[in-house]
């Protein structure tokens, strides 16, 4: 996962032009309580400290006539202390260039006891020993990456009752690099989105879908059955689910 967000961010790249509920447009700008820094922690705290959480990260990726789309499904179970017990990462990627289009897909699962890696297309797997992890590190890297464009944001918060979550801060940085804007609920701190932009033009659109707090999540969602004839790869790092040491 790490690697994933990390290369969708590493051109400091924002969407096109986003959906009404990430306008960035500010019909009732409020006064702010918080700073950007203690919002991205409270928005951090609210994932690591989740019973259990189930949601979609979408990102689109341009480049010219370039475009990268790349889904992610997440399901975790969290022990309330800030690590997760078990997770499981479907990611599908679809990168189009002109008429060519490929797919590549990956699933990884982490069962509490080892961690799994399994790519469908080619047929092939790795195992690697389980660290302690965190759900937060599913937006750690794309939070690191949104600072190439700007050290520090100026925060506004707007309520529009046009959007589908109306009460939102936006983190706005920019810089020689770029310019980005980070959404997160006002109310319940969870992460919406980031738009970024960089300086050659390349854009990101990231937003999230669906997300589902404390609810069970059935016991097989966390095994991973490896097909008959698959190919074992030496593993080929340490273990983290989304590619991170815990902090």
């Amino acid at each position: 996962m790490h690697c994933l967000l990390a290369f969708l961010c590493l051109y400091a790249a924002g969407a096109s032009q986003p959906k009404h509920k990430f306008s960035n447009s500010s019909p009732h700008p409020t006064a702010i309580a918080h700073s950007a820094n203690s919002i991205l922690e409270k928005m951090l705290d609210r994932y690591d400290r989740a019973n259990s959480f189930q949601g979609t990260i979408s990102a689109k990726f341009i480049r010219g006539d370039s475009v990268a789309e790349t889904l992610i499904q997440a399901k975790a179970q969290g022990d309330r202390t800030g690590h997760l017990s078990r997770s499981r990462i479907d990611v599908i990627t679809t990168s189009a260039s002109g008429k060519v289009r490929s797919v590549s897909q990956m699933l990884r699962v982490d069962n509490g006891k080892e961690l799994m890696t399994y790519h469908p297309t080619t047929r092939d797997y790795y195992r690697e020993p389980r660290r302690v992890d965190r759900l937060s590190n599913i937006l750690r890297p794309l939070l690191h990456s949104a600072k190439k464009f700007a050290a520090d944001y100026n925060v506004r918060k707007t309520t529009n009752n046009l959007a589908e979550t109306p009460h939102r801060y936006i983190l706005y940085g920019k810089s020689k690099n770029g310019q980005v804007w980070i959404h997160i609920d006002s109310d319940t701190f969870e992460f919406l989105g980031v738009r970024a932009q960089n300086s050659k033009g390349d854009e990101l659109h990231v937003e999230t879908i669906g997300q589902r707090w404390n609810t069970a999540i059935d016991d097989s969602t966390f095994r991973l059955v490896i097909p008959e004839g698959a190919r074992q790869l030496p593993a080929p790092r340490p273990g983290g689910v989304f590619g991170l040491p815990a902090n």
